[in-house]
């Protein structure tokens, strides 16, 4: 009890008269409502920097992750063509190119519900994607049931590519065409 006498002494002693007490007390009540709306603001100020931080950083992780996906897709040199707005277009010379095509696969397709027939491509192309991994060569598109597949990759320029390179690729498709029939 003795210490707030004191510090009613005091804040009294330092007020001085009653009409500076209502200026104070003004005063004190402006500083709080000033210093409350200092705070929030800040806060508000604080969540948009991590919203806009956070909405960043997902950009990024999805350009990465599309990067990653199209770089599986499509060779490195179109890749940066694409990057950089810019149109790519390949002249290839003495390129193995393999098509397949399933005998008999529209008369499956008429016969059977379309779950099986998409669930049988399904399991078929990502067998074939595979054996492309597996042998080194390029998955150029799908069809329908038209698989297509190139020995060229695009990881050694068209024009440094010699003969034996060629051959090589060459080879690579009829060992993934010779494991594609085991497959299927």
């Amino acid at each position: 009890m003795l210490m707030f006498g004191t510090i009613t002494a005091a804040f009294f002693f330092y007020v001085g008269e009653e009409d500076n007490v209502q200026t104070y007390i003004i005063d004190t009540v402006l500083n709080l409502v000033y210093v409350t709306l200092l705070v929030v603001s800040s806060h508000n100020r604080e969540m948009r920097v991590r919203k806009q931080y956070n909405a960043k950083r997902i950009i990024e992780v999805e350009i990465d992750k599309t990067e990653e996906l199209l770089g599986k897709l499509v060779p490195a040199h179109v890749l940066s063509g694409i990057k950089n707005d810019q149109r790519v277009v390949d002249q290839l010379d003495n390129v193995t190119l393999l098509y397949t095509d399933m005998v008999g696969f529209t008369e499956f397709s008429k016969n059977h519900p379309p779950s099986e027939v998409v669930s049988l491509l399904s399991r078929l192309f990502s067998r074939f994607d595979q054996l492309c991994e597996q042998f080194g060569v390029y998955k150029v598109h799908t069809i329908g049931d038209c698989y297509v597949v190139s020995g060229f990759t695009g990881k050694v320029a068209n024009g440094r590519r010699n003969s034996a390179m060629q051959i090589e690729e060459a080879y690579k498709v009829i060992q993934v065409g010779m494991e594609m029939i085991n497959v299927i």
